[in-house]
């Protein structure tokens, strides 16, 4: 395994299997680029997210199921799974707040 559910030893069944693999590997090395970096800008957030199913973390599933793109983010922005999970929190007060009258 190369790394975020990548491997290489895995031959292609078709085309287009082949074509997803080559997207996996390009997001792989986009966002190791994209950790090496000491600081990360916005620019770098938002291409990491483009990554993503929804191309945002906002869109992102809560941190009890599982997801190697998402972690893949994570990781690369330095976000911890417990921060992640804070903030997802607090969107939802705030979303539930912003529409919901007591």
């Amino acid at each position: 395994m190369l790394g975020y559910g990548i491997s290489l030893i895995q031959k292609p069944e078709d085309e287009e299997e082949a074509e997803e693999l080559k997207e996996e590997l390009k997001n792989f090395l986009l966002l190791k680029k994209i950790k090496e970096k000491k600081i990360k800008t916005k620019q770098d957030f938002e291409k990491a997210c483009k990554t993503l199913c929804y191309e945002s973390l906002a869109f992102c599933c809560d941190i009890n199921k599982p997801c190697l793109s998402r972690n893949a983010v994570l990781d690369a922005l330095k976000i911890s799974l417990k921060d992640f999970r804070e903030r997802k929190i607090k969107w939802h007060n705030k979303l539930r707040d912003d529409f919901v009258k007591k």
